[in-house]
């Protein structure tokens, strides 16, 4: 049986570009979809921010994977099948027996499911051709520069900013800092590309790319994108294959941050919550609650952890229940208190070892030089960090990317690992 991700010629086949092209227009799509005049004409604004525009996209992904389901299954490990499926469970459980608003917590229930087939079927065409997921990875990054291009643009345009409601209409966030979200991904992805390019020509491409996503992480006023970034900078030293490769991320992050800072201040809007000028008020003002409220968030999660520990409320129900969120604040600001509150210990441990699985082989990938494998680590971490201060594994893009960035990087170590089994056996 022919592979979906090549052919004889060793040429990409019809579904692997697709699953390329796919998540790579994914941002672009879901900015699209999002922008005023689209999103009033096509009668959604029922639906709220119309996250059915990335999970249509992904069920695609999906579509692709269901002929290879069984044969996919069958090559990973027991415990992780056993996990994910345990997983689903439980949220169906929340969803239909504990959870106040079943409607929001069945609308996640299926999204996760799409995002599991998803993955699975980014899974079959990884394994069906090696060079895949670095053309995935580029894909990303590109997508995202796009969706970032034209929300800039978008938002300039707007006749009066001041009745510019992000939430009615917006381009698939329901603050302008999550754009940040987009800009985190694409810079980590655009970085990593750049210290592995082959020639000048791609690394300079590459570190436009990571410029162009560093400053509208700027642009957005965002202090949860640079942390992410930060953390992951300091984390490179140690998951790197080797100090030659560190230099050069360092001496690549180095270059674009004065850039990137210079650019975000062509035109920022005219509102407080934007830009460079917000990130230096809210550090500098001692007035200003640096957390921005995030410590109260985090109490009341504590709170509600205590009262139901085993399985949680369900998702998407937190604003609902906690005092401090106010009917507005969909999540605790923090994955953990996230997982915590909506699976209880039970679905924590379950998500814990999950990414726990995909983050080692991610590792081993990492330290034996392998290039997709590393740049898909360098955004998982970068996402992971950024998810300890906001809400990344609540929206619907950046989760749905950390899942198939871990299946790549997981899928890269397990590679390097079966491929070393065979090198010994002979």
């Amino acid at each position: 049986m022919r592979m979906i991700g090549h052919s004889e010629s060793g040429k990409l086949t019809m579904p692997a570009t697709l699953i390329i092209g796919l998540i790579a227009a994914i941002p672009i799509f879901f900015g699209i979809a999002t922008a005023e005049t689209v999103y009033h004409y096509s009668k959604m604004r029922s639906l709220g921010l119309p996250v059915l525009a990335l999970e249509l996209t992904a069920a695609l992904v999906a579509i692709v994977a269901i002929p290879h389901l069984l044969s996919t299954l069958k090559s990973l490990p027991p415990k992780i099948i056993l996990a994910v499926a345990a997983l689903l469970l439980l949220s169906a459980f929340n969803a239909l027996f504990v959870a106040g608003r079943i409607d929001t917590a069945l609308d996640r229930l299926a999204a996760n499911t799409v995002h599991v087939l998803a993955a699975i079927g980014l899974l079959h065409a990884l394994r069906s051709h090696s060079r895949l997921s670095f053309y995935l990875l580029g894909a990303m990054a590109i997508g995202i520069n796009i969706f970032e291009v034209f929300c800039y643009f978008y938002v300039l345009l707007q006749p009066d900013l001041a009745q510019f409601n992000l939430f009615k209409v917006g381009v698939g966030v329901s603050s302008l800092r999550q754009l940040a979200n987009y800009g985190a991904i694409g810079t980590a992805l655009a970085l990593g590309l750049a210290i592995f390019a082959k020639d000048k020509r791609s690394y300079w491409l590459w570190l436009t790319s990571a410029m162009l996503s560093l400053a509208f992480i700027l642009w957005s006023g965002s202090r949860g994108g640079l942390f992410g970034l930060g953390c992951m900078g300091l984390a490179a030293w140690k998951f790197l294959p080797s100090r030659a490769v560190f230099s050069k991320f360092f001496k690549a992050g180095s270059t674009i941050l004065l850039p990137a800072l210079a650019l975000s201040m062509l035109w920022v809007p005219p509102e407080g919550g934007w830009g460079i000028w917000r990130l230096h008020e809210s550090l500098s003002d001692e007035r200003t609650d640096i957390t921005s409220g995030r410590v109260e968030l985090w109490r009341d999660a504590a709170v509600l952890i205590v009262q139901k520990p085993l399985t949680g409320y369900g998702e998407a129900q937190f604003k609902e229940i906690a005092p401090s969120a106010k009917h507005y604040l969909a999540h605790p600001h923090n994955f953990i208190f996230q997982f915590l509150v909506q699976w209880g210990f039970a679905g924590f441990g379950l998500a814990v070892m999950l990414i726990f699985f995909g983050c080692r082989s991610g590792w081993k990938a990492c330290r034996n030089g392998d290039d997709s494998g590393t740049i898909a680590f360098m955004a998982v971490v970068t996402l992971l960090f950024y998810a300890l201060v906001d809400g990344t594994f609540y929206h619907t893009y950046p989760l749905s990317s950390f899942i198939l960035l871990l299946v790549v990087t997981a899928q890269r170590g397990i590679a390097i690992g079966a491929q070393a089994s065979s090198s010994t056996s002979q």
